[in-house]
């Protein structure tokens, strides 16, 4: 897959590619692979194959000497790519785990795993290529951090929503992959002005025109959306300040009562004084 150049974030090389399956020749090769060595399956198929994998598999973890083994590396602070894709593994891996010490890892292959949730990235704040495609997973969860990131390959899994904040946290994404997941089929359009710096969409490159097209269709869009939660939280701003005056009006009525009591008890020690001093006297 090609990747647009921009000053900002020009992506590089990965430097060092190892696999648990036998080693391609980049990381972009593995993400390339899982894609085009054969047919994209269709809905039907992705969901005969997730329940084919439910059926009885193994599950496969994710721990430090499994990484440094497919890695072939003795510190983890020197791997730079990961391959634990099960696709010709009949373990599977179902946790995002043990990652936080590949501080410099730029490539990281899970696809073809049973992983549903994402979770446990957030400190691979160097990472550029993330391939999850082919596993369970139903929402976009755990990507603020990663700034550097250029390639995500989400395709065959179970999402059916994509967060609009998306894009001002990914301003480095240049390649996603979305396809045979449960987003609307007509989302593209959404898509490419949640992530205005993206240059290829499920394997299509976004012309300008189309980009215009997205801008044009989504921003008076976005700007309803803006002016109806402005106008939410005016309501809301005025219900809180009329709450506020409830309170103060019953907080104004307990302060008189507690100072009723108060005057009260004064009394009341009073009385209770002079009627002390009238035993006294009557003693004395």
């Amino acid at each position: 897959m090609s990747q647009s150049r921009v000053p900002q974030c020009s992506p590089r090389r990965v430097a060092e590619q190892t696999s648990a399956e036998p080693a391609s020749s980049s990381a972009q090769g593995d993400f390339a692979s899982d894609e085009s060595d054969q047919e994209t399956p269709t809905s039907a198929a992705m969901q005969e194959q997730q329940q084919k994998l439910s059926a009885g598999v193994g599950v496969r973890y994710i721990t430090d000497a499994l990484v440094l083994r497919v890695a072939r590396r003795q510190d983890p602070v020197t791997v730079t790519a990961v391959n634990l894709s099960g696709r010709s593994d009949e373990r599977k891996i179902r946790f995002i785990e043990n990652l936080d010490r590949l501080k410099n890892l730029q490539s990281l292959n899970l696809s073809y795993n049973i992983i549903e949730k994402m979770e446990h990235l957030e400190k691979l704040t160097r990472l550029r290529e993330l391939n999850l495609s082919h596993n369970r997973i139903a929402r976009i969860d755990c990507l603020e951090s990663l700034t550097q990131l250029q390639v995500l390959n989400l395709s065959g899994n179970l999402i059916g929503s994509l967060p609009a904040a998306l894009g001002r946290r990914l301003k480095c994404l240049r390649t996603l992959l979305l396809s045979d997941n449960q987003i609307d089929s007509h989302s593209r359009p959404y898509i490419l002005f949640c992530l205005p710096g993206l240059a290829q969409l499920d394997g299509r490159p976004v012309s300008p025109a189309e980009r215009a097209d997205a801008d044009a269709r989504f921003r008076q869009d976005e700007a309803d959306r803006l002016r109806a939660q402005l106008e939410e939280a005016e309501f809301s701003a005025d219900e809180l300040r009329a709450q506020l005056l409830t309170y103060e009006e019953e907080v104004g009525a307990l302060s008189k009562q507690v100072d009723a009591a108060l005057e009260q008890q004064a009394e009341g020690e009073q009385e209770r004084e002079e009627l002390l001093q009238q035993l006294r006297l009557k003693d004395g």
